[in-house]
């Protein structure tokens, strides 16, 4: 039996992916090196600023990471730059960062919630929810602890 994808439409970005990983080979995608959009653009006939070529860049950057272990980071308007160790040690924390700040917003709007119009398994959810959220925020805060003032 073989592992067939199936395509519900659009236009597939494989072939642009496989033009990039030829134009920018894997063994030359080391830490420093930055790709200008320009030069993405032009292997893959499209405008940067197209809704396609962010799809394209984002399926490449992400074969590129699962695949190879190659950390990409956007720098707004200019490129992509190849992560060394210590980039994507940041790049983590920035990620870390933002995801405790959506998780204060989802128990923002989770707490607005009015349960007496929920089913059980609604509650049920609900508080799933405030667990997973009261989890990455406390573990986002690290070891921070509250000082009271002294009176």
């Amino acid at each position: 039996m073989t592992n067939t994808k199936i395509f519900l439409g659009g236009v597939p970005t494989e072939p642009d992916v496989t033009a990039l990983n030829e134009a920018f080979p894997v063994s030359e995608l080391l830490p420093g090196k930055f790709i200008e959009y320009s030069q993405i653009s032009a292997v893959i006939n499209v405008s940067p600023r197209s809704s396609r070529f962010k799809t394209v860049l984002d399926r490449w950057r992400k074969v590129a990471e699962r695949e190879h272990g190659i950390v990409t980071k956007c720098r707004q308007g200019e490129g992509i730059e190849v992560l060394d160790d210590k980039g994507k040690l940041t790049f983590a924390g920035d990620k870390l960062h933002s995801a405790a700040r959506l998780a204060r917003r989802s128990g923002q709007i989770a707490a607005r919630v009015d349960i007496s119009g929920l089913s059980g398994q609604e509650r049920d959810a609900l508080l799933k929810l405030e667990r997973k959220n009261a989890a990455i925020c406390s573990i986002a805060a690290g070891k921070r602890t509250l000082e009271l003032p002294q009176l």
